[in-house]
């Protein structure tokens, strides 16, 4: 008799069908399956919801020696499962850790031996998806991947759903779901999947793995940890979507940072929704089965969203800043007025991505004509900084006046 893995049963239990519909092709690829002779998959398939633990107990099973599963009469904890993948893939770990952790080194482990294959540009557009500050491209930035995976779960996700679906690509034909191609090239993580895709297409050669296990156990691994980032991530999108649009709703929006953020935020709200139903049109047309609501609505576009909310922030903090500037008024006031704003907004301080692009203008500060250019390249209309500049206007000649 089976016994269950606390480890990994409840996250295949908080999956939907198409979210565990790779790790069931994974399984029945596999010459040893048997899952494909259980009634309970005969009944229910392709509602692979409904035999969720006969999922967990098959990929168990391909994660221990045959012999030994006789003996346990099951196959190893899904813990186990991980650290002989880790092990293959060369992971740097700690036994100690907790299974998601380890889950973590072995997508740095793969992130690794793609770092392995590119150039010095590719590399910089890695360190530069993962925002992760490093002025050298020689070296693989082990330590601060861990620590950025392990500190935010929507770098986990991100670094996860590119990884998953470039297995899925090379070994069922497919992607993963069909949102999340589109949630990774908006990202502009095209030329990070380029050499990452290249890497795993050739995986088995470049680590030397033997035995068809290894074919079921190190996609499975990274389609879990997949699972396992988003269950988690969810929360924390809900809540910065939540929070902000909880204080538009309440807050006068007097200030022109309150003004900024109301106009950056809306215009973006809309673009991505006309991008989301797109991608919807577009797979119905295909005939494919779209997961819109379920991944879309629920994660990556929520994530998305506050994404671009922020990238388009930043580039108008660039006008906010150069104008001022132009305008007499010190960095250290425009400095203030933001931080205030964003205390009433989420009731916390800047984000690292804000505060970055903050310390950016402080230390070197874009002329107003550059500033306005990349606001325009960055598909930000000229209607709108036109109307953040008389917003400037005002609120810079009222604290004139007032001082």
């Amino acid at each position: 008799m089976s016994t269950v893995d606390h480890q990994l049963l409840p996250v295949l239990r908080k999956a939907s069908d198409s979210e565990l519909a790779p790790l069931v092709e994974y399984i029945t690829k596999a010459f040893s399956s048997g899952l494909e002779s259980k009634p309970r998959y005969k009944q229910h398939q392709p509602a692979h919801s409904q035999y969720a633990d006969l999922i967990a107990e098959e990929l168990r099973e391909f994660g221990g020696n045959t012999v030994m599963n006789l003996f346990r009469r099951s196959g190893p904890e899904w813990k186990t499962v991980v650290i002989d993948v880790a092990d293959k893939l060369k992971a740097s770990y700690e036994q100690a850790w907790e299974v998601e952790r380890i889950e973590l080194a072995v997508l740095a482990a793969i992130t690794h031996k793609a770092w392995e294959g590119m150039d010095a540009t590719q590399r910089r557009e890695l360190l530069t998806q993962m925002d992760l500050s490093q002025s050298s491209t020689q070296l693989f930035p082990q330590e601060k991947l861990m620590a950025q995976l392990q500190t935010s779960h929507f770098y986990g996700l991100l670094l996860a759903s590119l990884i998953a679906n470039v297995f899925a690509s090379q070994l069922l034909g497919r992607t993963v779901v069909s949102s999340a191609v589109s949630f990774v090239a908006a990202r502009g993580a095209a030329s990070f999947l380029g050499p990452l895709g290249w890497m795993i297409s050739g995986l088995w050669t470049a680590f030397d793995l033997s035995g068809p296990a290894f074919r079921v156990t190190i996609p499975a691994v990274v389609q879990v940890a997949l699972l396992r980032q988003r269950i988690h991530a969810t929360p924390e999108a809900d809540k910065v979507w939540w929070e902000y649009h909880r204080w538009q709703d309440e807050q006068n929006a007097d200030s022109w940072v309150a003004n900024m953020l109301r106009m950056v935020g809306l215009s973006t709200a809309a673009s991505v929704r006309r991008e989301r139903n797109s991608a919807f049109e577009q797979g119905t047309a295909a005939g494919h089965q779209q997961a819109t609501e379920e991944y879309a609505d629920r994660v990556f576009a929520r994530m998305e969203e506050v994404r671009c909310f922020e990238q388009r922030c930043a580039a108008m903090l660039a006008v906010a800043f150069a104008y001022a500037q132009e305008q007499g008024i010190a960095p250290s006031a425009v400095r203030s007025d933001i931080e205030a704003c964003c205390l009433g907004m989420m009731s916390s301080h800047l984000s690292e991505v804000m505060q970055a692009a903050v310390e950016r203008q402080i230390t070197r500060p874009a002329s107003l004509t550059d500033a306005l250019a990349a606001a325009v390249a960055l598909g930000i209309d000229s209607s709108e900084t036109d109307t953040l500049i008389a917003v400037l206007h005002e609120a810079f000649w009222q604290s004139a006046d007032a001082s």
